[in-house]
């Protein structure tokens, strides 16, 4: 058995980098984000809207659904796009951008998908840039009891409407999938939200950042659905996740995020140090040589010091989802404040 003070050493990383939330590359771990939104549609039957008031269109949903055969100039490419958002019996149609900057706390998923390269900007003196061109913002002007539909597969925006939809009057749906694939279905997003109730539904942003996506790291071999099924079965663990990202900075209060994190662990630890502990001598107690050797330090929760720095990002990354109805929620907040640094030019997790 290790001395006491040499199980010191599992308040710190081991690795260059933490193998829960990286490859030994450096990469950022990924996980399906797809599975979560899957996961919370199935939980209810959903109807049809007979009548679409208003129809917002996710822009990147659109260019992903592109033909390949584009037309050889961006003012036809301008054109097929109007096109198709107008193919559409609503009484008003609103085509939602994000921005795109060169430095971003994406540069990480860009850069695993080999498209970080920022040497073509198409702007010029005619390139109009609204103001205030928030599909929420837009969304809480909507007349109550109006039939409203999303069409986008991505499961951020799910997770934002779910979280704004306590406040929205208007009847919400998601349009996903496509026609020509024979997946294009509709999720009732009121219905879904009177399912989960608001608990679940303040926790989601904080728990869809902690867990995975394109901005954060997932944890290794833990998933979108497992950790939400931990969550729900203790309100504690719901009171912590939704705390994440109400505010511009995060601290987790009674360390209840902690605590959950120790959990997804099989852990009743109060603390992930002690957790790393437990997991590694449970492994290592009996035929230390062999055993030893099966090892992965994957397996093994964050340490404190690593974790402390996810949950600033994760708080960041919910802090703009929970307040994507305001005009620039994040104006103030620079990424290297929260567990970011710049690295060759681009923004990198710490």
């Amino acid at each position: 058995m290790l001395a006491p003070e040499k199980l010191k050493v599992f308040c710190f990383p081991l690795t260059p980098v933490p193998l829960s939330l990286a490859s030994i590359y450096g990469s950022i771990k990924k996980t399906p984000k797809y599975k979560l939104s899957k996961y919370l549609e199935e939980l209810i039957q959903h109807k049809e809207p007979t009548v679409i008031d208003a129809l917002f269109y996710d822009a990147m949903f659109i260019v992903q659904s592109l033909p390949s055969n584009l037309p050889l100039n961006f003012g036809s490419v301008a054109r097929l796009v109007l096109k198709i958002i107008c193919n559409t019996e609503a009484n008003e149609v609103h085509f939602v951008c994000d921005s795109d900057n060169v430095k971003s706390i994406k540069n990480a998923e860009q850069q695993s998908r080999g498209t970080n390269d920022a040497s073509y900007h198409i702007t010029g003196t005619d390139q109009l840039q609204p103001k205030d061109f928030r599909h929420l913002s837009v969304l809480s002007k909507i007349t109550p009891g109006q039939n409203v539909v999303v069409r986008s597969t991505d499961t951020d925006v799910m997770v934002i409407i779910l979280y704004h939809a306590v406040q929205l009057t208007a009847n919400v749906w998601m349009d996903l999938g496509h026609s020509s694939e024979n997946t294009r279905r509709y999720v009732h997003i009121t219905e879904l939200l009177s399912h989960l109730g608001p608990i679940q539904c303040k926790a989601l942003p904080g728990y869809h950042a902690l867990t995975g996506c394109d901005y954060t790291s997932s944890f290794f071999r833990k998933g979108k659905v497992s950790p939400l099924k931990t969550a729900i079965k203790c309100v504690v663990h719901l009171e912590g996740l939704g705390n994440i990202g109400e505010k511009a900075t995060f601290t987790d209060n009674q360390n209840l995020v902690e605590k959950y994190m120790c959990s997804l662990y099989g852990q009743g630890s109060l603390s992930v140090n002690d957790a790393r502990v437990n997991i590694f001598l449970k492994k290592y107690k009996s035929n230390q040589l062999e055993r030893i050797k099966g090892i992965n330090a994957g397996m093994l929760p964050p340490c404190k010091d690593v974790l402390v720095q996810k949950l600033a990002r994760c708080n960041y990354v919910a802090y703009l989802w929970k307040h994507a109805n305001e005009k620039d929620p994040i104006r103030s907040m620079k990424p290297t404040d929260h567990g970011w640094k710049e690295s060759n030019g681009i923004v990198v997790p710490v």
